[in-house]
């Protein structure tokens, strides 16, 4: 090859070059739009012993939060909790979520709001969150769960869709949680080896 078909060569890649690049930017953005996107994040109220250490009070309100970041609306069908056992989960089966209670003469800015039994499945909007909190029954059969494996990286809330029942969607810890977690590990560590100096 000549010089001059070299320079051909590159001219009319560099021209080709950011057509593709374009062309591929939007197939991805519609194909990432089109995707069902959804956070789910457990819904957990903990107190702290008198070592520190942070545990679950079983006796308010533990649900699921799902916040819908897709572009269209999302219908869930189950969400539940994952259990110590691997591979299997406790579905809130006794799920209620709070409605907005019909009033005549309800302030506007803060509605009176009631928990009621979910129907299945719920939809959620566009860029909605719904809270799923457990019910009398579901706190019975979360009773069976350690103490301390809700406050594991283990312990995620699961939401399950419409469109993918086979593929869950599940909460991911926050780096907040990661960095009280290192935190506590370096607390009994500290505690460990003063225990072994005595």
């Amino acid at each position: 090859m000549t010089s001059e078909n070299w320079f051909e060569l590159i001219k009319d890649i560099l021209i080709a070059l950011p057509t593709i690049v374009f062309t591929g930017w939007i197939a991805f953005w519609t194909w990432l739009r089109d995707q069902d996107r959804l956070k789910v994040q457990k819904y957990l109220v903990f107190a702290n012993t008198i070592e520190g250490d942070p545990v679950l009070v079983r006796d308010t309100d533990v649900g699921v939060m799902v916040v819908n970041l897709s572009l269209f609306p999302v219908r869930i069908c189950a969400v539940g909790f994952t259990t110590p056992e691997k591979g299997s989960f406790i579905e809130l089966r006794d799920t209620r979520i709070e409605v907005a209670k019909e009033e005549a003469f309800a302030p506007m800015p803060f509605p009176t709001l009631e928990r009621v039994e979910v129907r299945w499945p719920v939809e959620i909007p566009s860029h909605g969150k719904q809270l799923f909190f457990a019910g009398a029954g579901d706190l019975k059969r979360l009773a069976s769960v350690p103490l301390q494996f809700w406050n594991t990286a283990a312990c995620k809330a699961i939401a399950v869709t419409e469109a993918r029942p086979l593929q869950p969607f599940y909460s991911k810890r926050s780096w907040r949680w990661k960095l009280r977690d290192a935190i506590t590990r370096l607390k009994n560590r500290g505690r460990a080896s003063v225990a072994k100096s005595r």
